[in-house]
C-alpha cells in the first residue's frame, strides 16, 4: 500500500511539473515579439491565465481524489482481511473440540450382548452444543476391516470445556464369537460418529473406530476367575485392549 501511495504522489508531482512547464512555455510564447501567425496567437495567447490555472488545478484535484479513493479502498480491504484473520484465530483458540476415547466393552456376555463405551471429551474452551452421536458394536474376523456404516443420530446434549460425556452402543454376540475372541481369531469393533456445534454456529464432526483384542479380556463380576468367565460366557474388555483402528477415524 505504501508503494502505491508513493507512486501516486510521484504521478501528481510529474503532472504538476508538466503543467508548470507548459504554462511557462505559454507565457514565453505570448510575450515574444516574433512573427507569429494570427491563428496561432488567437488559439494560444488569448486564453486567460486564470482559466488555465483553474483547469490545471481541477486536473490535480481529480488525480488526488482518485489516489485517495484507491488508498481508502486498500485500507478497507486490509482492515477487512485483518478482521477475518482475527475472527479465524479466535475461533481456532476458543472453539469446542470433541474427541472420542475408548472406555471398554462391558458387559461382553455371550448370554446377553456386548456394550461398547465411548468417552466424548471436550478439549476446547467453549461448550459443545447440539451434541449428537451414533455408536455401534460388532465382532469381526477381519482385523483390517474398512467398512463401518453409520446410522441415525441420537441425543441433543451439551459438553462443557474440559468435561467428558460417556455414551455407548450395544449388539448381540454368540457364544462362538465370544470363544473366538478369546482365542484371538475375532476382534470387537466400536465405531460411530459425533456431530456438534463448535460454539460459533459451525457444525463439526468426528468419526471414530476402536478395535479391541483379547489383551483387555477380563472376568466381569467379583470372585469370578478367567476360567469361570469363559465357561459362563461373561466377561468385560478393558480400554487396555483398545486401539484406534487404521480406518474409520476422521475429524474437522
Amino acid at each position: 500500500m505504501l508503494r502505491n501511495l508513493i507512486a501516486g504522489c510521484l504521478g501528481v508531482v510529474v503532472a504538476a511539473t508538466a503543467t508548470y512547464a507548459a504554462f511557462t512555455a505559454l507565457s514565453n510564447k505570448c510575450s515574444s515579439r516574433g512573427a507569429t501567425a494570427d491563428w496561432v496567437h488567437n488559439f494560444v495567447c488569448d486564453v486567460r491565465a486564470s482559466e488555465f490555472v483553474i483547469a490545471a488545478f481541477s486536473v490535480f484535484l481529480a488525480l488526488l481524489a482518485g489516489l485517495l479513493v484507491g488508498i481508502v479502498h486498500q485500507l478497507w480491504m486490509a482492515t477487512r482481511r485483518n478482521a477475518q484473520a482475527q475472527k479465524r484465530d479466535t475461533e481456532i483458540i476458543q472453539r469446542a473440540y470433541l474427541s472420542a476415547h475408548p472406555l471398554g466393552v462391558s458387559p461382553f456376555d455371550a448370554a446377553a450382548y456386548a456394550e461398547g463405551h465411548v468417552g466424548i471429551r471436550n478439549t476446547g474452551r467453549l461448550p459443545a452444543r447440539k451434541v449428537r452421536w451414533f455408536i455401534d458394536v460388532a465382532t469381526s474376523s477381519d482385523g483390517r476391516r474398512t467398512h463401518f456404516p453409520l446410522g441415525e443420530l441420537s441425543g441433543n446434549n451439551v459438553v462443557h470445556g474440559g468435561a467428558e460425556m460417556r455414551q455407548g452402543g450395544r449388539a448381540a454376540i454368540s457364544r462362538q464369537e465370544f470363544q473366538n475372541f478369546h482365542e484371538n481369531s475375532v476382534w470387537v469393533y466400536v465405531w460411530g460418529t459425533i456431530r456438534y456445534d463448535d460454539g460459533f454456529g459451525n457444525e463439526r464432526h468426528i468419526d471414530f473406530c476402536h478395535r479391541y483384542d483379547s489383551s483387555g479380556f477380563s472376568p466381569r463380576g467379583a470372585g469370578i476367575t478367567p476360567q469361570q468367565a469363559l465357561q459362563l460366557g461373561r466377561a468385560a474388555l478393558s480400554p487396555d485392549g483398545a486401539t484406534y483402528h487404521q480406518h474409520g477415524n476422521d475429524a474437522d
